[in-house]
């Protein structure tokens, strides 16, 4: 071998599992590349192969040894070695070197492709593993980062603009009022006691819930998994009206103790909506609209899962002026109506979807013109494309006439002619 091409010299193995954490997956990896590194180095395969090819898989050779994992390296594993010349010894060579190159771009892809695996929702709640997560173009758009957001649910789905409307609205004289009322006056007595587990709080949580989401109908450690998922997952509860789920839960002994559960939660549903994009694609068309107990609401947009928290957080606390109970049946209620009407629906178990534009609103159908009259609105896309939380849009009244295009801004209060 020519002295110009310096040597690949694999790390000690002491540097190797100082450098990342051991797996049976990496040792085999580790090994491969090693076997492969010697046989270049004790044979004449170099000094005879494209002095490009060699520069390159001695680079990537060496990025295997070191751990690392990217789509560039996998490029250069794939390419094989030229059989030339005579020397029937060097061609054997070879050909053992393009087999073990097969090898090693087989399980180098397998490790890659394991590495971009989105975990889990109980591992994706560790901070260090969601963080890096969320940066990744499969971010959960849930304003962790602040950047990860899409548009307000309430703009997206009718039935989170009704839920934020009766949270705000005094209890109707009604019987499920009143049994919201009564459960939020339990959970505020009960929920303060001290629990050795998250199990334990679950229990006793189902327990009181049970006069307004029966007990029987929520469904314990739900699994869920998809073709588009290498890793399955699960929720701890999900809440089921008519074959319809309407909440999904996660239940922690204490709040701050162990991993994130808006996170773990967030996770739960970006699996439950490749789940239904298997299973009911039609329901994905929908948006599969879910409440996630925080209280969040859970949306799919054609593009991303979208979470947004609907109201502030639950004090779940006694209290002598009744506000936190009375602002928690309030909540109570208007859950209980959202997922009555998700499961009034019309049934979605066909395949046929009905598509929708991403990044767009899609409460709105019709606009009021400048003289009086009601005209049809279709949203086409936002002004600005890649913008984190557009304001402007183009819409028409006829998909089919491009002379009917309107800019169309979306506004928070109260907007008229002064406000510019």
């Amino acid at each position: 071998m020519s002295s110009d091409r310096g040597r690949t010299g694999p790390p000690s193995r002491k540097r190797k599992r100082n450098t990342a954490e051991s797996s049976s997956q990496d040792d085999e990896l580790f090994e491969r590349a090693t076997s492969l590194v010697e046989l270049l180095e004790e044979s004449k395969i170099l000094s005879v192969a494209d002095n490009d090819l060699a520069l390159l898989l001695r680079h990537a050779l060496r990025s295997v040894l070191f751990g690392s994992l990217y789509d560039s390296i996998l490029d250069i594993l794939k390419l094989r070695f030229t059989i030339t010349g005579d020397d029937e010894r060097t061609q054997a060579e070879i050909k053992l070197a393009n087999g073990s190159l097969d090898q090693l771009s087989e399980l180098y892809q397998s490790r890659l492709e394991d590495a971009k695996a989105l975990p889990p929702p109980s591992s994706y709640a560790k901070h260090s593993t969601w963080a890096e997560c969320q940066q990744r173009s499969t971010a959960i758009l849930c304003l962790r980062p602040s950047d990860k957001q899409g548009l307000p649910l309430c703009v997206l789905d009718n039935v989170f603009r009704e839920f934020q409307r009766q949270v705000g609205a005094p209890l109707p004289s009604t019987e499920d009022a009143r049994k919201a009322m009564n459960v939020a006056f339990d959970l505020c007595n009960m929920m303060p006691d001290h629990f050795t587990a998250g199990s334990d709080r679950g229990e006793l949580f189902d327990k009181c819930l049970h006069p307004i989401f029966p007990h029987s109908w929520w469904r314990k450690e739900v699994y869920m998994s998809a073709p588009t998922e290498l890793r399955p997952g699960k929720a701890g509860r999900a809440f089921e009206l008519d074959g319809v789920v309407g909440i999904f839960r996660e239940d922690k002994v204490e709040t701050g103790t162990g991993d994130d559960a808006y996170m773990q939660v967030s996770r739960v549903y970006q699996l439950y909506v490749e789940k239904v994009r298997n299973e009911k694609p039609s329901l994905l068309g929908q948006g599969a609209p879910v409440f996630l107990l925080c209280p969040c609401g859970g949306f799919y947009d054609t593009k991303s899962a979208i979470i947004e928290p609907l109201v502030e957080p639950c004090l779940m606390f006694d209290d002598s002026l009744h506000t936190h109970q009375e602002a928690l049946a309030r909540k109570l209620f208007a859950l209980k109506q959202a997922v009555i009407t998700l499961s009034s629906r019309s049934r979605v178990d066909g395949n046929v979807i009905n598509p929708h534009p991403a990044g767009v609103p899609r409460v709105y159908t019709t606009y009021t013109a400048e003289d009086n009259t009601e005209r049809s609105l279709t949203f086409l896309r936002p002004l600005k494309e890649n913008s984190p939380r557009p304001l402007l849009f183009i819409a028409t009244e006829d998909p089919t006439d491009s002379s009917t295009h309107k800019l169309v801004k979306l506004v928070v209060g109260k907007y008229g002619a002064g406000a510019h």
